[in-house]
């Protein structure tokens, strides 16, 4: 089982936008291919999304489905870099399944701020929360996707590891 204990050292979020757009290289790339397929949308769909457009980042892909009203997020792809640098495989489990039930962390808020805005954002972290991984900190962009204007329905997000 893991150790994953709750430590806030580094945690910050920020939207994103034309104007301050992502700076690390696999979120420009990520974010260039979002706002193609988004057009004149508030954002894309997963359906216009292929991993295979991008093959260069998805090692680096984590895609989310949105469960229920936002209450979790389930691993749909977790890319082999990011098992690699956090020392887990996280396909396929929910947030709370890899946090062991507990909803209130720095991600959680990530993903629910992104759910409830349908706005990118950047989250720079610390894996202070995984045991032997506390070095590690990144750069993640989160973007919105969805079939209607009105609904996030996942969460694609790309990390640039420091």
């Amino acid at each position: 089982m893991l150790d994953l204990s709750i430590n806030s050292k580094l945690y910050e979020l920020w939207e994103v936008d034309a104007e301050h757009p992502p700076e690390k290289p696999h979120a420009l790339v990520l974010y260039d291919y979002w706002l193609d397929k988004r057009g004149q949308r508030g954002f894309p769909s997963w359906r216009d999304i292929d991993l295979l457009d991008i093959w260069e980042i998805t090692p680096y892909l984590i895609v989310k489905d949105v469960i229920g009203n936002g209450e979790d997020f389930r691993n749909r792809f977790w890319g082999t870099q990011i098992t690699h640098r956090v020392g887990f495989d996280a396909s396929g489990k929910t947030h709370c399944e890899v946090y062991e039930k507990r909803q209130q962390t720095p991600p959680m808020r990530a993903y629910s701020t992104v759910f409830q805005s349908g706005t990118p954002h950047i989250l720079h972290r610390s894996c202070s929360y995984i045991a032997g991984r506390e070095f590690v900190t990144f750069f993640g962009l989160l973007l919105p996707l969805g079939s209607t204007e009105d609904t996030v329905e996942q969460i694609l997000m790309v990390v640039d590891f420091e």
